[in-house]
C-alpha cells in the first residue's frame, strides 16, 4: 500500500514537472457543461475565471472491473483498494495527457519495485477504462516492450 501511494506521488511530481509547473498560471476558457466557480478580481481589477474539473467518477463497477483486471495480471496490487487503484490510474491517465509513455510507467513503477506486469496491467487497465484515447500508442508501446 505504501509503496502504491508513493507512485502516485511520483507520478504526480512527474507530472507537473512534465507540464511545466512553474508557479505561473494559464487561464483556460470553460468547455461546454463544465463547472466553474465565481472569478476572483485579479490585482488590475480584471475578472479571472476559474474552472473547476469535473471529477474522475464511475461507476464503482466500473473501479472493480479495473482493479480485478489489474490484480488479474499483477500481484501487486492485491494489497490496494480498488479505489487506490483507480486513483493510480487516473494519474497515470494525467501522465498520458502530459506526453508521457509505457515507458515512463515502466520507469516509474520499476523504481517503485513493482513487477513489469504490474506496469502493463496499470497502463491497459487506465486506457481501457479511463482514458481510451490513449489506447492505440500506449498499446504500440506495450507491443514493443514485449518483444
Amino acid at each position: 500500500m505504501k509503496r502504491l501511494i508513493a507512485i502516485v506521488a511520483l507520478c504526480l511530481g512527474g507530472l507537473l514537472v512534465a507540464t511545466g509547473c512553474s508557479g505561473s498560471t494559464e487561464v483556460l476558457a470553460p468547455s461546454a457543461g463544465s463547472a466553474t466557480a465565481p472569478a476572483p478580481a485579479s490585482a488590475e481589477g480584471s475578472v479571472t475565471p476559474l474552472i473547476t474539473p469535473e471529477p474522475a467518477t464511475a461507476p464503482s463497477t466500473d473501479r472493480g472491473d479495473f482493479a480485478s483486471l489489474i490484480r488479474e495480471f499483477s500481484d501487486d496490487g492485491d494489497e490496494a483498494t480498488d479505489q487506490d487503484l483507480w486513483d493510480l490510474g487516473v494519474t497515470i491517465c494525467e501522465l498520458f495527457d502530459s506526453g508521457g509513455t509505457f515507458g515512463d510507467v515502466l520507469t516509474l513503477t520499476d523504481e517503485q519495485a513493482f513487477s513489469p506486469e504490474f506496469a502493463i496491467a496499470i497502463a491497459i487497465g487506465s486506457t481501457a477504462y479511463i482514458c481510451p484515447e490513449h489506447d492505440a500508442q500506449i498499446s504500440k508501446e506495450i507491443d514493443e516492450y514485449l518483444t
